[in-house]
């Protein structure tokens, strides 16, 4: 009998059996097996013999997709958003988005504020003035976003976007409809704008830490490769997405250990999620422009790093990545970027000074101070 050739098999498997296949699937559902993100099913290239799907491993596709080592990296239970090292007009921005998503995807009152909690808002419940206990509005902050004399931000709802009155979302929901009519979900224009301002701010205060500081570098590297994921992603340029890789495994861990968790990490995280939620723009901007040089010092600085730490594959990973980034506008871009004021914000005239009014359907979520 023909020995059949080893390259057929690739992408088919052998029949197996209903019960073999449950067996199968259970495996790569099950969080002990260490599965990393939800699997699914492949084209018609990877597809058995019996055309079921075929799976494959969080930690078989790279060795930092397993769940343990994602949940290390993106803790679950805390804010994915914080505030620090955020200015007014960014909060403002971030703000009205989530808060929007909340009520474009609710039709009750309580469901909208559970959707404000699980996307990690601050909420302070407003009363009537007359001295009854039904809330008559409400306003919103990030964890962390604070003025100069360390009080929280807080915005009311009606001043984000006059859909979100809460009188305004009431009737909709007694009509049966969700909380604000449908809209865009992404940035765009000056919104877009400000929030690439926030990752140049944000990228100068990292590329500076990690030169200075003496703990908290290892996390602040390690999502500063997130940042440039997210910068391909916004940008939409395949030279940046190559840069992004070449990073990736110069701020990789040895053995892929999660390190602990910073401040300043999440604040670089909370960046990567605001650039991945802007509308791809592909033209050259002077936005653009600021980013990119802005990530071309931050590589830099983990290049530094890892030459300090006598490690040098992920140094010269380092450089290549910066080296790519410097390419993409030219041989001119060897400027540095404007410098971007970083969390100094005037605090807004109806901006309340309590905090013990923060309703307790959001808690603020700590940040790991530990480097």
């Amino acid at each position: 009998m023909a020995r059949e050739p080893a390259g057929s098999r690739l992408g088919t498997r052998r029949a197996r059996s209903p019960r073999s296949r449950r067996r199968q699937h259970a495996r790569v559902w099950s969080p002990r097996r260490g599965w990393a993100m939800l699997a699914w099913p492949c084209q018609a290239s990877t597809t058995g013999v019996d055309n079921g799907p075929v799976w494959f491993g969080g930690g078989k596709l790279a060795p930092n997709l397993t769940l343990p080592r994602l949940r290390a990296r993106w803790p679950i239970g805390t804010s994915r958003l914080t505030g620090r090292a955020m200015t007014g007009p960014t909060a403002r921005v971030v703000l009205a988005r989530e808060v929007l998503r909340a009520a474009r995807s609710s039709r009750t009152e309580d469901q909208f504020f559970a959707e404000l909690d699980r996307a990690g808002l601050l909420v302070r419940p407003r009363s009537d003035p007359s001295g009854t206990d039904r809330m008559v509005g409400y306003a919103v902050t990030l964890p962390g976003l604070a003025d100069r004399a360390g009080q929280p931000v807080w915005f009311g709802g009606a001043t984000l976007a006059p859909e979100l009155r809460l009188g305004e979302m009431r009737a909709r929901w007694r009509a049966g409809r969700t909380g604000a009519p449908p809209g865009a979900d992404m940035f765009a224009g000056a919104d877009a704008g400000q929030i690439y301002a926030h990752a140049v701010a944000v990228a100068q205060l990292a590329a500076a830490e990690i030169a200075t500081a003496r703990s908290g570098r290892a996390d602040i590297a390690y999502a500063a490769a997130d940042l440039l994921v997210a910068a391909a992603q916004a940008t939409g340029n395949p030279e940046l997405r190559r840069a992004a890789d070449g990073l990736n495994r110069a701020a990789r861990a040895p053995w892929s250990r999660p390190p602990v968790a910073s401040p300043l990490g999440a604040v670089l995280r909370t960046a990567a999620y605001l650039l991945a939620a802007c509308a791809p723009v592909r033209q050259r901007t002077a936005a653009r422009r600021a980013l990119i040089i802005g990530l071309v010092g931050l590589a830099r600085a983990v290049a530094r790093l890892r030459a300090v730490q006598q490690r040098q594959l992920q140094a010269d990973a380092a450089r290549n990545a910066a080296a790519r980034l410097a390419a993409v506008g030219g041989p001119t871009w060897g400027t540095e970027p404007p410098t971007f004021p970083v969390g100094a914000m005037a605090r807004p005239s109806n901006v309340g000074r309590s905090t013990s009014a923060v309703s307790r359907r959001a808690r603020p979520a700590g940040l790991n101070r530990s480097s």
